[in-house]
């Protein structure tokens, strides 16, 4: 709930949500607004795709609105399914993910789908200098069914991970 779509429409089905084209804009978007805290690290990962071999470029970004300094960036062409992950540090409290297509061409009908996105504060969970990479991460996240999980999950044993995962680094 409470994500909303720029110049296009979502239909939601088995977990996965599609974006549509429902205009000539140059752009058709799926974002939802969060309350992030400053300066603190964020991990976000996302599962995505695009229906259609002849999309334009595909844009995913957690940030403050217009700030585009932390994105990941996917060319024209097939995408079948990808998992995408960063990790960014928000400058302002006020934020949001989107993913945004690039639909210069203004094909009505051009879509994407996400699905198992997830963002977590690794300051919070980790603690301040000792947050993993997206990398880390997606390998935390992968003692998870799907690299997911709904609500809240118990990221313990996953700090003990990190830990060791740097400790063997260290020899």
């Amino acid at each position: 709930t409470g994500w909303s779509a720029g110049n296009g429409n979502i239909t939601v089905a088995n977990s996965r949500a599609t974006v549509t084209a429902t205009s000539t804009s140059a752009s058709v978007d799926i974002r939802q607004s969060l309350s992030l805290v400053v300066n603190e690290k964020y991990y976000l990962s996302v599962v995505l795709g695009k229906i259609a071999s002849t999309l334009s470029p595909l844009r995913v970004h957690l940030g403050a609105l217009d700030n585009y300094s932390n994105v990941k960036l996917f060319g024209p062409g097939a995408l079948p399914s990808e998992r995408v992950s960063l990790v960014t540090t928000p400058t302002l409290s006020d934020a949001y993910f989107d993913i945004k297509m690039d639909n210069s061409g203004g094909v009505v009908g051009n879509a994407f789908f996400v699905e198992r996105i997830i963002v977590v504060n690794l300051t919070a969970t980790f603690g301040a200098g000792n947050e993993p990479t997206a990398e880390r991460m997606d390998g935390i996240m992968a003692k998870f069914t799907n690299s997911w999980f709904n609500g809240t999950a118990n990221l313990f044993r996953a700090k003990w991970t990190l830990n060791e995962l740097r400790r063997l680094d260290s020899e």
